[in-house]
């Protein structure tokens, strides 16, 4: 999460969490016991030789804890929901050093709370997890050229459309835009992901059949190869200054179409003088199916409606060289989610909904959860389970409640 402060903080306590590093396997492997201090390719590392995976993160440098206290955004969406409602169990060290289990019997109302409620009750040493049978699958890595750009963005428009290969619930994408600003350099890059013993699904049919990619790393093999793709220092590099926003859009016909019109050129405008900036615009489907397997999961704090239907959670990330620069790259992305919002509710498309682990230090997230209604249920469950605030003003960082 690249928030100031949200993984560290200077003149003050850090805990590390780097020695819960365990993985276990129990129930006949049907579920397996992670700890966080881990990345999740340790974990799919763990489970590939019991030909098992887990819903955890797209991209195997990033972080156990804080992708499932935040809600987790898996290629297995469709089928299971958010990666935390996966979490079968939570053991937590709440701020009176007392070590509770959270359950859908026991510590209930924790449990919800901890499925996209943060860093915001206590520190989650263990998450049990249920554990997915994966076979062969077909995926990986595709930049398309300038020149098929347009071809690009059509595709992404018939993936999310009714009737599109979003309705598959073995399918996932991450399409984005890729910028330049100092050569005015627009690409179009894509992960593609088919949990399924098909190497050319119909569901990615669109995106296959663009002539002029630059690269194209797909493959058809295991889960642990696949996600190898992402295990390389591009994607967890740490040599830049970095900085995520997110807001969210409904899907129409011209959904796409206005993410480029607000996104790219003004980019390039914005940026162009930035040293070493770089900047991505990801298109993420939160598919109708994806909402419903987290009700039928038995909830979450996020608390999503399915008759919201497929709707894109919008991610645009910044890298750049210089602190002098932080003041124009935070404004262009304040900018960039304002213009959209307005221009979304203009044309009735915009969703009040943040993505946490994608948002910018500042926004509203935890408002939108539940159409407005999780927000005091939750600040009751943290005054029950830390009623001095412990994790309110002492652990200060990242995003709170009491904000």
């Amino acid at each position: 999460m690249p928030v100031p402060d949200a993984n560290g903080i200077n003149n003050g306590v850090l805990i590390s969490m780097s020695g819960f590093n365990q993985n276990k396997m129990i129930k006949n492997n049907a579920i397996v016991q992670v700890g966080p201090g881990q990345t999740w390719n340790d974990v799919y590392t763990y489970t590939s030789p019991f030909n098992k995976g887990v819903a955890g993160g797209r991209f195997s440098p990033v972080g156990v804890g804080g992708l499932l206290l935040g809600g987790g955004l898996p290629y297995f969406a469709s089928q299971v929901g958010w990666s935390c409602n996966t979490v079968k169990a939570y053991q937590v060290v709440l701020a009176d050093s007392t070590i509770v289990e959270a359950t859908a019997t026991s510590n209930s109302d924790l449990f919800w709370a901890l499925k996209g409620g943060s860093n915001n009750f206590g520190i989650v040493t263990r998450f049990d997890m249920e554990t997915l049978d994966v076979t062969d699958l077909y995926g990986g890595d595709t930049l398309y050229n300038t020149a098929s750009y347009p071809a690009f963005l059509n595709a992404i428009t018939e993936y999310v459309s009714p009737g599109g290969g979003s309705e598959d619930v073995k399918a996932a994408i991450l399409p984005n835009i890729v910028v330049t600003p100092s050569t005015g350099l627009v690409q179009g890059s894509l992960v593609a992901f088919y949990n399924g013993d098909n190497a050319a699904p119909q569901a990615l049919a669109g995106f296959a059949k663009i002539a002029n990619n630059f690269t194209d790393d797909t493959i058809y093999d295991s889960f642990l190869s696949y996600t190898n793709l992402t295990n390389i220092p591009a994607f967890g590099a740490r040599n830049f200054r970095w900085l995520f926003a997110s807001t969210a859009i409904k899907v129409s016909n011209n959904t796409v179409a206005l993410l480029d019109k607000v996104f790219t050129q003004p980019a390039i405008q914005a940026l162009q003088n930035v040293t070493g900036c770089g900047t991505t615009l990801a298109i993420q489907p939160i598919t109708k199916a994806q909402l419903q397997a987290a009700r039928d999961a038995g909830g979450d704090a996020i608390d999503l409606d399915p008759s919201l239907g497929t709707f894109i959670s919008v991610l645009i990330n910044i890298d750049w060289e210089n602190a002098a620069d932080d003041a124009t790259v935070n404004q262009f992305a304040r900018t960039f989610i304002s213009n959209l919002d307005a221009a979304a509710t203009k044309l009735g498309l915009h969703i009040p909904f943040t993505y946490l682990n994608d948002a910018q230090s500042g926004q509203e997230v935890f408002q939108y959860y539940g159409g407005g209604s999780s927000l005091p249920t939750l600040k009751k469950i943290q005054q029950k389970y830390d009623p001095k605030g412990v994790f309110q003003s002492l652990e200060n960082s990242g995003f709170k409640l009491s904000n």
